[in-house]
């Protein structure tokens, strides 16, 4: 795995992320101790939900998260003391995550910050997932 210190624009030369990188980021989501999961608040439209997706993917690549506060499956998943939390998305405040991440690679707060995603990955096998399936068709009808 490789140390996450700079950010790959969705955009590059007018071209949408896609066409210019194709699907070749599947192969190297791996190589990296950090994920980055963070879209401006308020762009999503009223009522609309999105998952723990990129929280869970960098879990089962065994990566730590950047995710901001206001993300309310983040905030389900992760506690209140997770070290790699934003809580804003300004331009500063990410390069100072980014500083953070760089300045407590492999310290206390990284450590901690790998507990907290193998229990995320934890929640997310397919033996929980069952489980939590199971449970919920108790609940709504008879089952062995």
């Amino acid at each position: 795995m490789v140390m996450l210190i700079s950010i790959k624009l969705k955009q590059l030369a007018g071209n949408s992320y896609d066409k210019v990188i194709g699907d070749r980021w599947i192969d190297k989501v791996g190589d990296y101790y950090f994920h980055y999961a963070v879209r401006p608040q308020g762009v999503l439209k009223r009522g609309v939900f999105k998952p723990f997706t990129k929280g869970f993917i960098a879990a089962l690549c065994g990566a730590s998260v950047i995710m901001p506060t206001y993300e309310s499956e983040a905030l389900y998943y992760l506690p209140d003391d997770y070290p790699y939390f934003l809580n804003d998305v300004s331009y500063d405040s990410v390069m100072n995550m980014l500083r953070f991440c760089k300045d407590t690679f492999m310290s206390s707060e990284w450590e901690y910050a790998m507990e907290v995603m193998r229990f995320v990955k934890s929640r997310c096998s397919n033996d929980f997932i069952v489980s939590e399936f199971r449970d919920l068709l108790k609940h709504i009808c008879v089952i062995d």
